[in-house]
C-alpha cells in the first residue's frame, strides 16, 4: 500500500523523535487523514526489524477496522478478545481493547500503539503503559485534548503533527464542508467549562421541538436522500430526533453507548448497506 507524502513524512518524523531519545510520542493527524494506515505502516516497519507490536483501542469497531487494514498490509496478527476466532498469541502483532488487555496476560511488545490516545490519561491506559517502561509508545489522535483539562504531557514527551485539515481539503483528500445553520439556539447564560458549554444545560436547550423540527425540514431541503449521521447533545435528544425523522417518513435509527456490540455492528452495517 503506497503512502501519501504526509503519511510517509509522519513516520520519518517519529523515527527521528525516537533517535532523539523519545519513547512516548503523540501523533496528531486529522480525521480522514489515514491514521490507521500510518499505524499499519509503522507496524510493518517494526515487524520487519524483528519487533513485536501491541495495538490498543477502546472500541470494538476500531479493532475491526485496524484488523482489516493490517490484512491489507499483509501483516498476520492476533486479536485478543474473548472467544475471538483470530486469537493467535504467537503472532508478532496483537490487537486488543483496553478493557480486555487490562484483564489479561500482557504479551511481549517492543512497540505499543494507543489509538484515540487523548483517552490514555485514564488509569487503565496508564497502568498498561507502566508495564512496558522500555517499549516505544506511540499515541494516535485527531484531537489530542482532554475535556477535563488534564495534560497529555503526563505520558507523552513529543508531539508530531501531520498536515492541517485545510491542506487535505485543498488536495482533494477530504470533502470541503458546507455549513447550514437553521434556527440558532439561545445559549445566553449557559455555563462554560474548559472552553465548552455545559453538557447538561446544552442538552436541555437543544432538545426542543422547534430545533428538532428544523433539523428534519432543513435536511429535506438540503440533504434529502443522502446518507446522514446526526450527532445529538444527549441520548434523549437523539431519540427525539430519530422519532422526528421517522414521523416525517424518513427511515432512521438511534445508537448510544449503552447498546451492545452486536446491535451496534448490525446497525452500522445496515447503514453501510443502505437499509435505512
Amino acid at each position: 500500500m503506497n503512502l501519501y507524502d504526509y503519511q510517509d513524512g509522519a513516520i520519518k518524523n517519529i523515527i527521528a523523535s525516537i533517535r532523539n531519545g523519545h519513547k512516548r510520542i503523540l501523533l496528531q493527524s486529522a480525521t480522514g487523514s489515514g491514521k490507521t494506515v500510518i499505524a499499519c505502516a509503522m507496524i510493518k516497519r517494526a515487524v520487519d526489524k524483528g519487533n513485536k507490536v501491541l495495538f490498543v483501542a477502546h472500541r470494538r469497531e476500531i479493532l475491526q477496522q485496524t484488523s482489516s487494514k493490517l490484512d491489507a498490509f499483509g501483516l498476520d496478527h492476533g486479536i485478543i478478545m474473548s472467544s475471538h476466532p483470530r486469537y493467535k498469541p504467537s503472532c508478532p502483532v496483537q490487537v486488543a481493547s483496553i478493557q480486555t488487555i487490562s484483564q489479561r496476560h500482557k504479551p511481549e511488545a517492543q512497540v505499543i500503539i494507543f489509538d484515540e490516545c487523548h483517552l490514555s490519561i485514564s488509569k487503565s491506559f496508564k497502568d498498561l503503559a507502566a508495564q512496558y517502561p522500555d517499549s516505544i509508545l506511540i499515541g494516535l489522535s485527531a484531537s489530542p485534548v482532554r475535556l477535563s483539562g488534564e495534560s497529555l504531557g503526563e505520558i507523552y514527551t513529543d508531539l508530531i503533527q501531520t498536515v492541517p485539515v485545510q491542506t487535505l481539503v485543498d488536495r482533494g483528500y477530504l470533502v470541503n464542508p458546507r455549513v447550514f445553520a437553521p434556527s440558532i439556539p439561545d445559549m445566553t447564560g449557559v455555563k462554560v467549562s474548559k472552553g465548552d458549554y455545559d453538557a447538561t444545560e446544552t442538552a436541555e436547550i437543544m432538545d426542543k421541538p422547534k430545533l428538532t423540527g428544523d433539523i428534519v425540514s432543513h435536511w429535506q431541503q438540503h440533504a434529502k436522500g443522502r446518507k446522514t449521521i446526526v450527532f445529538a447533545s444527549s441520548v434523549q435528544h437523539s431519540r427525539h430526533l430519530m422519532d422526528a425523522f421517522v414521523s416525517a417518513g424518513v427511515s432512521a435509527r438511534h445508537l448510544d453507548g449503552s447498546d451492545n456490540s452486536l446491535h451496534r455492528e448490525k446497525t452500522i452495517q445496515d447503514f453501510k448497506d443502505g437499509k435505512f
